[in-house]
């Protein structure tokens, strides 16, 4: 049993959360709280629940300053926080608290998406998600969309261009008579959990350009 008494410990960031695998880094203590040096850091200790300030779990993850948390009962929001030790095992408080969302929205839909040859202008028209991943409601927790398009197919690789929007209908300009584009979209909520890509659309006809009129033949109009 670790006593909670001696370290400063303050930041935690999520660098990642996917298919319910979390991974956590973090800056190392360097002072003990009286100010004096941190000579004999010891490891860390992970803790995760479900309430905020209150944690189910925790997990000594030795001296590392990242470490993933792989667990299926990782399941809607998730507070995660973190303590320092040092070889006394004696446990710092914990770290500001982050909080990670299991779920995400699951993809809009675009309905139409008028496409401009001559100005590049992709006017995207769709509808916002209502569930998320896991059944549940995302109504007020989708702060974002996000397009993703590109020359290639995200087939067979990832899209070259995205641009973000607080709404589901975005305008997206690109270089006209330019070729065959794709292009999706995804949303994403308020704990930055990003959804599944919408089916992939595309567009562009690789139009050509006018052909410039060099001469008229002089014509007869008599009848």
């Amino acid at each position: 049993m670790k006593s909670i008494l001696a370290l400063v410990f303050g930041g935690l960031i999520v660098m990642s959360g996917r298919c319910q695998a979390v991974t956590l880094a973090w800056d190392p203590p360097t002072n003990n709280v009286d100010g004096s040096v941190l000579t004999d850091l010891g490891g860390y200790t992970v803790y995760w629940g479900h309430h905020s300030g209150t944690y189910s779990t925790s997990t000594d993850v030795g001296n590392v300053t990242s470490d993933s948390v792989n667990n299926p009962g990782l399941t809607g929001l998730i507070y995660f926080a973190a303590t320092a030790y040092n070889t006394n095992n004696i446990e710092s408080g914990f770290s500001v608290e982050l909080v990670w969302s299991a779920f995400a929205p699951t993809n809009p839909v675009i309905n139409s998406y008028p496409y401009s040859p001559k100005t590049g202008q992709l006017t995207l028209l769709g509808l916002n998600p209502t569930l998320n991943t896991d059944g549940s409601s995302c109504d007020s927790q989708v702060v974002a969309y996000i397009v993703g398009f590109g020359k290639t197919s995200r087939s067979v690789g990832s899209y070259t261009y995205t641009q973000t929007s607080n709404i589901v209908n975005q305008v997206v300009n690109i270089a006209s008579n330019s070729g065959t584009w794709y292009a999706s979209i995804c949303a994403s909520n308020q704990w930055g959990a990003v959804g599944p890509w919408s089916p992939e659309i595309s567009f562009g006809t690789g139009t050509p350009m006018p052909p410039r009129l060099k001469a008229i033949v002089p014509l007869d109009f008599r009848q």
